[in-house]
């Protein structure tokens, strides 16, 4: 009997063994699968880490080079700018309405595209290689302020790209002594006597289409031919054309004629130079051209790009591409508003 007792004793104590060492053992593989998982996401935490430190240098490097181009352009442009701004007759502001433009944004605008177009690394290269004194105490202000600001930032932090303010007014400071008053009124002058000429020029043209016009009138006046009368008037029509191709024009002249016939074409600009009886504002249309031909006279003068007859002719035919683009558009839109309005049966 204690045999028996003692068998089952022993198988009892086996099968407490066994169960308590399942239990250990389940107990072991749970903490290795622990160790396991926690060994993988310290891993992949690392890994994120690393991925988000590189990452972030990434970013930083993108900025930080973004900075750098934006910098030496904002740079140049203000230098440009500050000449022109100086540069532009009070006559020309005073044909603008300041209340229906914003002059300030318009400005720079021209000055942004020019330096857009021209490419800020081509523009310094030909600063460098120019001789005149305005051009290098441009180029040495923006060498230094440029020098200044990258030293002041850390690279690696995009919150330090900036330019302090007191640094902002040593720049305008400097960029303002650099530029003479006597340079600014002569290019003043040669703007008010392009402008000058072209009006001169106009009124004269103006004078010559009325006598010839007069001139037809009486003649048609005189006779109750209805072929004598259409003859007249086509002899009218013939001689306005040769009168108006035969004239030569001044650049600013040219400018004032595309751009005016740009306005006409363009949606946007009509409600800024069309007065209330539904015609061209002269006055807008000679203020405007004459920013940009106070701009086109600053950089010949000053030397800031080069400006030789092909670039002139460039931007005349800049402004005229612009026009017939407008044309096309305007086409455009009333070929889909007769489609629109037609009713097919």
């Amino acid at each position: 009997m204690k045999t028996k007792n003692s068998m089952k004793e022993w198988i009892l104590k086996r099968q407490e063994d066994d169960r308590l060492n399942a239990l250990e053992e389940e107990a072991q593989r749970k903490r290795r699968e622990t160790r396991r998982k926690r060994a993988i996401q310290e891993s992949m935490d690392e890994s994120n880490r690393l991925y988000d430190i590189t990452n972030m240098e990434e970013r930083n490097r993108v900025q930080y080079n973004e900075f750098k181009d934006s910098l030496k352009k904002t740079l140049i442009c203000e230098c440009i700018y500050h000449a022109f701004d100086q540069s532009i007759p009070e006559y020309v502001l005073e044909g603008l309405d300041a209340e229906k433009m914003d002059l300030y944004a318009m400005k720079h605008g021209f000055v942004e595209d020019l330096v857009n177009e021209q490419g800020v690394d081509n523009i310094i290269k030909f600063w460098r290689r120019t001789k005149s004194t305005v051009v290098e105490a441009y180029m040495q202000i923006v060498d230094d302020m440029y020098k200044a600001v990258i030293e002041s930032c850390d690279k690696k932090d995009c919150s330090t790209f900036g330019t302090p303010t007191g640094t902002k007014d040593l720049f305008f400071s400097k960029v303002g002594e650099a530029t003479p008053a006597e340079i600014t009124d002569t290019i003043k002058t040669r703007v008010m006597k392009s402008i000058e000429g072209f009006l001169d020029d106009h009124k004269e043209m103006k004078n010559t289409v009325t006598d010839i016009y007069n001139s037809a009138q009486s003649k048609i006046a005189s006779t109750d031919d209805d072929t004598l009368k259409e003859e007249y008037s086509i002899k009218f029509n013939r001689a306005i054309k040769e009168e108006t191709y035969k004239r030569k024009t001044s650049v600013f002249g040219e400018m004032c004629m595309e751009v005016g016939k740009n306005i006409m074409y363009t949606d946007a600009l009509r409600e800024q130079y069309i007065n209330e009886d539904g015609r061209l504002d002269i006055g807008s249309v000679i203020g405007v051209t004459g920013l940009m031909y106070t701009l086109l006279e600053t950089c010949n003068t000053m030397k800031l790009i080069k400006v030789d007859k092909d670039y002139i002719q460039g931007v005349i035919n800049g402004i005229a591409e612009s026009t017939q683009q407008a044309k096309r558009k305007a086409r455009s839109a009333r070929y889909r508003s007769i489609q629109e309005s037609t009713v097919v049966l």
